[in-house]
């Protein structure tokens, strides 16, 4: 599945595995990447299966899960 991830930093897009029921993961178009930072100190990233593109607007698919990611950054802000 590719990765979406949009932020302040940049663009990125990766790819990730997922696993699942057959039936929810074809439902899954991509993975939305949610990251936030703590005082420069701690970084969260999160990974979210969702059914579209778009990632604005994040549709979680239920039952999926992400089991490996990997990405290049291709815009730097």
């Amino acid at each position: 599945m590719p990765i979406l991830d949009v932020t302040n930093k940049g663009i990125r897009i990766g790819a990730a595995l997922v696993a699942g029921p057959a039936v929810q993961v074809a439902k899954c178009k991509a993975v939305a990447q949610l990251e936030l930072d703590y005082k420069r100190n701690f970084r969260v990233k999160a990974y979210v299966p969702i059914d579209s593109y778009n990632v604005i607007r994040l549709d979680r698919v239920q039952g999926v899960s992400v089991w490996a990611v990997g990405d290049v950054r291709i815009l730097k802000f």
